[in-house]
């Protein structure tokens, strides 16, 4: 056969299956680049989704923690009333959906302070413990320091500021559709006899009356007559006769400042696989999120797929535990003992996961860690001015 001929006869079996075995050689090396580059990009995408995330949480808390304590808090806390009833937000009620969210009473120590660990709060995700927190500081917005009041009911359950000062930029104030005064606020009352918090359980618009009656959503006021401790009664002294001269309720109170505060609690929420929220100790939670609740006010989520949070706390005493303590505690006489006042250095560990599950079922997690020396919890003004201008 000639050459010709040959070329007329197209390519022999064995030359075709060459081409194909080549020619398959390409395309899978080919898809096996598509892949990995497919997978590359998806990692990263999670990679970049989880450090946003935590990023996110990280930069909120730590936001909140350098205010704590400023606006003119004590470091001593503030006494607070019914030390058994009182709960921390977050936690079950209006506006919560009936859901706790963390465990224990946060606030049965009977203080408000500037810095209050939830140490072990939290939901325990992957066997591992969670935490909460809350940070606590005067808020900037509302500004009452220039309207004190002596208008207060002989039990503390009505506070009216002085119409005398509290004219139409106050009143504008207190009124604000978005920071005015709000149910399930809370305030700190300042006079020369102490200082107290109470929860706002009613407010009607256009006035300039605060009501702080029992049944407030977070369960602090204790409107009494007797003056019992951490109550707005214990501001004001008794007098007689009521409706006489100098004594119009039965109780007399000096000169009382109004401020504002915000309670700002930081915990994880459970989630089960129709994103309805889950109480802290219920199973079958699929994802979580990091959540951000103001006094009683709705919490508002922060961060997505946020699976741990921890707090540690460097205390300014000298007692065993005082360094990057989890709880806030030390011992005393070998005694657990509760030193919240002398937080000085907070340190923040953020932990989240991806959005799905890898090919094999795992899910990848990436951890962000901070600490935060809040001024105002090692400020002392050590010369305070007492007279003069």
């Amino acid at each position: 056969m000639t050459t010709k001929s040959r070329r007329n006869c197209g390519f022999s079996l064995v030359e075709l299956l060459i081409a194909m075995v080549v020619t398959l050689i390409i395309m899978t090396a080919g898809m096996m680049m598509f892949k990995k580059s497919a997978d590359a990009i998806f990692i990263v995408a999670q990679k970049a989704e989880m450090q946003s995330n935590a990023r996110v949480g990280v930069n909120s808390i730590v936001r909140d923690l350098s205010r704590a304590g400023s606006g003119g808090m004590t470091h001593g806390g503030i006494a607070l009333p019914n030390t058994t009833t009182i709960y921390a937000p977050p936690f079950a009620g209006a506006p919560f959906n009936n859901v706790p969210n963390i465990t224990g009473n946060t606030f049965s120590q009977g203080t408000l302070y500037m810095v209050t660990p939830g140490w072990k709060a939290g939901p325990t995700i992957n066997g591992k413990n969670t935490d909460a927190v809350t940070l606590t500081y005067v808020d900037p917005d509302l500004d009452l320091t220039l309207d004190p009041t002596t208008q207060i009911t002989a039990n503390g359950d009505s506070v009216a500021l002085d119409p005398i000062t509290c004219t139409a930029i106050c009143s504008a104030a207190l009124n604000d559709p978005g920071t005015g005064v709000k149910v399930g606020d809370v305030f700190m009352l300042t006079n020369t006899k102490g200082t107290v918090a109470a929860s706002v359980s009613g407010f009607t618009a256009g006035g300039i009356t605060i009501a702080f009656a029992a049944g407030d959503p977070l369960g602090m006021n204790d409107p009494n007559t007797t003056g019992a401790s951490g109550s707005i009664a214990s501001l004001g002294t008794t007098c007689a006769p009521v409706g006489g001269p100098g004594c119009p309720t039965g109780r007399n109170y000096p000169s009382v400042t109004l401020s504002r505060i915000f309670m700002i609690s930081y915990y994880i929420e459970q989630l089960d696989n129709t994103g309805a929220p889950l109480a802290v100790t219920a199973a079958g939670a699929t994802d979580y999120r990091l959540m951000r609740q103001v006094n009683a006010q709705a919490p508002v989520p922060v961060s997505e797929h946020v699976v741990g949070l921890l707090f540690a706390y460097d205390l300014s005493d000298p007692n065993p535990g005082g360094t990057n303590s989890p709880d806030g505690m030390i011992k005393i006489a070998g005694v657990d003992t509760k030193v919240y006042s002398e937080i000085r250095n907070v340190y923040v560990s953020v932990t989240t996961r991806s959005n799905r599950q890898d090919q094999k079922g795992n899910y990848a997690y990436t951890t962000m860690a901070t600490n935060v020396s809040p001024r105002n919890l090692s400020f002392f003004n050590q010369f305070p001015q007492t007279s003069g201008p």
